[in-house]
């Protein structure tokens, strides 16, 4: 087994080089992220509000985390008081570890963040940490850098394929990088409705197909898309059917 640290930190390349400790964080606003409008969650079964979204590129089981909170002394209450973690591996099924309890920071430059919690993530590719509340009463949410200790799963590479009852939805190549097909399945003649996403909710692509035979090839393609995950959702009204894509 070998462990390794993945650290996001919401700052830039300038002050990332200024820092004189790599665990203190500055007392500057900006040194971190912060959010003071919600937005759809990635997670259809949270509702709208302020959250920050990680794809670590690979799948990790993850044992640890340690959180720096948002440490300028004018806007401490701007902290995470407490954080929703869910995880996924595809970014369609989210799973949750709970409501997790963040401190204060001090508003120092000498702040060097919690202690490492223990959880219990055995397959992500994605995190997701929703706000719960905040040390003040301002709609403002924030926080400076997230630090995980994790374990690279080893995983073989299979076309992903997504059933239904009365859809059934492959893909191919997957991951894909100027196209991809979706050889899509019926077991009757109807109007099937698709769209392809980004794990955020943006749409890409999205049309409509006359199923006149029960299988259809769908191309799609992506070379104007960003490298990253995306979701292609298909539908015919009662059903659905959603798959995770990746471009490189």
């Amino acid at each position: 087994m070998k462990l390794i640290y993945i650290s996001i930190l919401m700052m830039s390349s300038y002050l990332l080089s200024a820092q004189c400790y790599p665990d203190r964080h500055s007392t500057n606003w900006f040194d971190g992220w912060v959010s003071c409008h919600s937005k759809t969650s990635p997670n259809p079964s949270n509702t709208a509000g302020h959250w920050l979204l990680y794809d670590l590129g690979n799948r990790y089981k993850i044992d640890k985390l340690k959180i720096w909170n948002s440490n300028d002394p004018s806007h401490l209450d701007w902290g995470m008081k407490e954080v929703k973690v869910d995880y996924s591996k595809d970014s369609i099924v989210w799973k949750t570890i709970g409501i997790l309890d963040i401190e204060k920071a001090t508003g120092t430059n000498r702040y060097e963040g919690m202690d490492w919690l223990n959880v219990t993530i055995p397959d992500a590719k994605f995190i997701l940490l929703t706000a719960v509340s905040n040390f003040g009463r301002d709609s403002c949410y924030g926080l400076a850098e997230i630090r995980f200790s994790a374990e690279k799963l080893n995983l073989t590479q299979v076309n992903e394929i997504a059933d239904h009852e009365n859809i059934q939805t492959s893909i191919s190549p997957n991951p894909f990088t100027e196209l991809f097909y979706a050889n899509i399945a019926t077991t009757n003649p109807e109007m099937l409705t698709y769209q392809c996403t980004d794990i955020t909710g943006k749409i890409y692509t999205s049309g409509s197909i006359q199923m006149e035979k029960s299988n259809y090839i769908l191309k799609i393609e992506t070379k104007n898309w960003p490298p990253g995950s995306y979701v292609l959702s298909v539908r015919n009204g009662r059903d659905l059917t959603k798959n995770s894509i990746i471009k490189l």
